[in-house]
């Protein structure tokens, strides 16, 4: 993961997951809103 500029795989692992899993939250909370508020 050098590319990425990081030497260890963990910590490539723990900075990009954790943006993924907070990109999963707001997705999820936006698709419920809609879905709630449909007529």
């Amino acid at each position: 993961m050098s590319w990425l500029g990081h030497e260890d795989k963990k910590t490539t692992n723990q900075i990009y997951t954790h943006i993924t899993k907070s990109m999963e939250q707001a997705t999820i909370y936006s698709l419920a809103t809609v879905a709630l508020n449909q007529k």
